[in-house]
């Protein structure tokens, strides 16, 4: 070892063996975060209380940013991490709940659940890297429902920010190990296995999202098949699933110009999504069902489905959200002309 990063980890064990052995703990369990952390997250991951927090403050082993957020110098943070993972059992559970906490930050956060979308995009946006992390232990460890509640966060983080090949390969990565436990599950037990189906079945279709994104309509449509035979062995309640595939396929066949399919895809689509409360899909089906109508020449038939869009929107607030999305709000932008013309006719 170099004689600086001796000196470096000789100031770092006199300052290590003054804490006592909750601070010790706490900051471990401190170093499995990823650029920075708030309040509420170390209180729940590191289970640290605000008087050893602001203990370690005042000693300068963590730093207290203006915006509130706290984050440790990247030398302490690895040598923390190193002593945390000569504990592989500590080190499992703190990543455990590195993971828990962040994917229930992310679901209450999503698109489908939260109303403030430019509020909600903001606060994924600071925690981009402990999701990502999160998300990268869920893969590891094979965490399913971490997976299920990270998946829709950070895959529209990807979208609206136009990261279609690293959101690719991060759902590419998160099928290949669904992939294995379903087939393991379905195997082995015999049942079970239709819940993690469901799940890798939407790995599957935001696999396939990303890779329509990158105009490779085969190989998306190859995916999306293969997602909705997966979710066509769920029992009846569990449909919902199948709505967002057929809304891809829909989609892609619009953009090729074969528009009795699509529209039989995407009212299909729209079908189940009334069902299911799929309130997103059922404007973004709306959307391009009118856009297929108007193709066809059939524009009541379009302005009705235009209509309901924008209703939609207005419910869900998708008014506020910048940038993103470019496919359904490049058709958006289409069918507000089409509705300025709809209404002088």
């Amino acid at each position: 070892m170099p004689e600086r990063q001796r000196s470096v980890r000789a100031v770092f064990d006199y300052s290590w063996r003054s804490l006592t052995a909750g601070e010790q703990d706490a900051l471990k369990k401190m170093s499995v975060f990823a650029g920075g952390f708030s309040l509420a997250a170390v209180r729940q991951v590191a289970e640290a209380t605000p008087q050893t927090l602001a203990n370690l403050v005042d000693r300068s082993l963590v730093r207290q940013e203006t915006s509130g957020r706290y984050e440790l110098h990247e030398l302490l943070r690895q040598y923390a991490l190193d002593k945390l993972r000569a504990d592989p059992t500590a080190y499992e559970v703190t990543m455990d709940q590195h993971c828990v906490y962040f994917a229930d930050y992310a679901m209450q956060r999503n698109f489908e659940t939260e109303r403030d979308h430019k509020k909600s995009l903001i606060d994924r946006d600071i925690e981009i890297d402990n999701i990502r992390l999160a998300w990268a232990w869920a893969v590891e460890q094979g965490r399913v429902q971490g997976l299920f509640k990270l998946h829709l966060g950070l895959g529209e983080l990807y979208e609206i920010g136009g990261r279609y090949g690293a959101g690719l390969q991060l759902f590419q990565q998160a099928s290949v190990k669904l992939s294995e436990i379903y087939q393991e599950r379905k195997s082995t037990f015999g049942t079970g296995y239709q819940e993690i189906g469901e799940i890798y079945g939407q790995m599957l279709a935001w696999q396939a999202w990303f890779t329509l994104r990158l105009g490779r309509y085969q190989p998306a449509q190859t995916l999306l098949t293969e997602a909705l035979s997966i979710s066509g062995q769920s029992d009846v309640d569990s449909q919902w699933q199948r709505a967002y595939p057929l809304y891809q396929l829909g989609l892609i066949d619009w953009y090729l110009g074969r528009y009795a399919s699509a529209r039989q895809y995407l009212e299909e689509a729209t079908a189940i999504a009334r069902r299911t409360d799929g309130l997103f899909i059922i404007m973004a089906s709306s959307v391009h069902l009118g856009l297929t109508e108007t193709n066809l020449g059939n524009f009541q038939a379009a302005r009705q489905h235009y209509e309901e869009a924008i209703m939609i929107s207005d419910r869900l607030g998708m008014h506020s959200v910048t940038g993103g999305y470019t496919i359904f709000w490049g058709a958006w932008l289409i069918f507000r002309t089409i509705m300025i013309r709809l209404n002088h006719c």
